[in-house]
Formats: structure tokens, sequence, C-alpha cells
């Protein structure tokens, strides 16, 4: 009975995506909907400057909570709302704040079934995090930018801690979160924008940099211990 409750929430966020997919919410995150809604959307956050913000933080928390397909769009509609700073803010608070319900969830459903194996190598991995955390969750969510829903999973798997989880991941979400909402920006402009920008060999090479500049600590220490 426990173990049946354990799994509860994460058996939650997968019924909660199966009916936003049946429902054909993903859909609706494309670039092609959002240039279509550009004008009315940038119209009722001028008209509303104060709920536009919480509508992109409850939006950004709930797509990244359910690991919705498309969650990334959100930044672009903060950004087409509210410009590049003030939506890149709304979307790395949400995401932050959906990904960690996401990470408990799954840590309460995944955990116990993989400390039952006798895998040496997930041991060590979980070692790291438990010592290293928030570098590595860093690392790993700058490294996977186009990838939140395996980085929040990876970070479950191994145990992560919530404090650590929550830095690592608003740090690691605000240069995809920059990227999209200037995208937005430029979209509220009439502007063209790249239809995958995270995608761009630029932000992939600016990704691993930070990520490699993330793990320098660990990288540094290593060095010395075998120097």
């Amino acid at each position: 009975m426990a173990r049946r409750l354990e799994t509860l929430p994460f058996a939650a966020v997968v019924l909660a995506l199966a009916v936003a997919v049946g429902a054909g919410l993903d859909h609706r995150l494309t670039l092609e909907a959002l240039r279509a809604d550009a004008a009315p959307m940038a119209a009722w956050a001028a008209g509303h400057p104060l709920l536009a913000p919480l509508a992109s933080v409850l939006a950004a928390a709930a797509t990244a909570a359910i690991a919705l397909p498309g969650a990334a769009l959100i930044a672009t509609a903060s950004g087409l709302m509210m410009g590049t700073i003030g939506g890149a803010f709304t979307a790395t608070l949400g995401a932050t704040l959906g990904s960690a319900a996401l990470m408990l969830a799954a840590r309460m459903a995944i955990r116990p079934v993989l400390r039952r194996r006798d895998a040496p190598l997930l041991l060590r991995a979980e070692q790291a995090v438990q010592r290293d955390g928030f570098v590595w969750m860093l690392a790993l969510r700058l490294l996977l930018p186009f990838a939140p829903f395996a980085a929040t999973l990876i970070a479950a798997a191994l145990g992560a801690r919530l404090k650590p989880f929550l830095l690592s991941t608003a740090l690691g979400t605000v240069p995809a979160a920059v990227v999209l909402a200037y995208d937005g920006a430029a979209l509220g402009r009439g502007e063209a924008v790249a239809a995958n920008p995270l995608l761009g060999w630029p932000f992939l090479a600016l990704s691993l940099g930070l990520a490699l500049l993330a793990l320098s600590p660990i990288i540094w220490r290593r060095k010395v211990r075998t120097g």
C-alpha cells in the first residue's frame, strides 16, 4: 500500500500529460500558432500588466510539471507579452517550480525501484550527486536545454535534493529562457525568428561552454588530487 501511495503523484503527472495531449494542447504550443496569436496576446498583456506575469508563471509551471511537448514556447510567449527580461524571468520561475514538482513526484516513484538494483555505475552516480549535486545538475541542465524533462528525470533517479535542484534548475534555465524570450519579443515586433533556436550550433556551443564552466570546480579538484 505504501509503495502504491508513493507512485500516485507520478501517476497523476502521467495522467495529466495524457489529458493535455488528448485535448490537443501540445498542438497549440507551436511557433506558427504563437505567430498567429501574437497581436491579441500582446494587446491582452498590455491591458493586464499584473495578470500577464502571473499567467506566464502558471503556464510555465504547469507545462514543466507534466513535461508537455513544446513547453519551451511558453518562454517565447512570455517574451512576446513582457519583453526579453520580464519574459525570461517569469518563464524561468515557472519552469523551476514545475520542474521541482515533477522531480519530487518522479523521485518517489523511481528511486525505490532503482535502489533495489545492484548497479555499481548507478551507485557512483548517486554518490556524485549527493556530494556535488548542485554542480552536476547545473551542468546537466545546461547541456540539455532542449530536453528539460530528461534532465529532471535523471536528477530524480539519482536522488537529487530539493534545494540544490531548485538552484541549479533556476540558473541552468536562464540562458535558454533569455534566448526564447528574446525571440518572443522579436516576434512581437513582427520580425522573423528561428523555429528551434535551442538546437542551433551557436547556442549549443554556448551551452557546452557554460556546462564545462559549471563543472570546473570538480575538474580542478580532481586535477589537484591526481597531480
